[in-house]
């Protein structure tokens, strides 16, 4: 009798320490998913980030050339510098 006690008890501790061997590896599965998911917002975050100043960067030269286009255009016409001058010293700004 204490013979099967002592087995069952033996039997019992083994399928205990299977549980808490699987739930660690769940735990553990669910930390590193969570890690990476973190990782990959990170990453997605800077990628934005670059991407928007590229768009700002792209946006500043596109009006750069339209200011110089335009003093261009008033020199040609003939404008005294007096006029055209307070724009050319105007910086872009976005």
């Amino acid at each position: 009798v204490q013979m099967q006690q002592e087995e069952a008890e033996r039997q019992r501790q083994a399928e205990e320490k299977e549980m808490r061997v699987a739930h660690s590896k769940e735990l553990k599965h669910q930390i590193g998913a969570r890690e990476e998911k973190a990782y990959q917002e990170r990453r997605d975050y800077l990628e934005e980030g670059n991407s928007v100043r590229a768009q700002i960067g792209s946006e500043r030269k596109k009006l750069e050339s339209i200011k110089d286009r335009k003093i261009s255009e008033l020199k040609k016409t003939g404008v005294p510098e007096k006029y055209w001058a307070e724009l050319a010293r105007k910086k872009i700004s976005i």
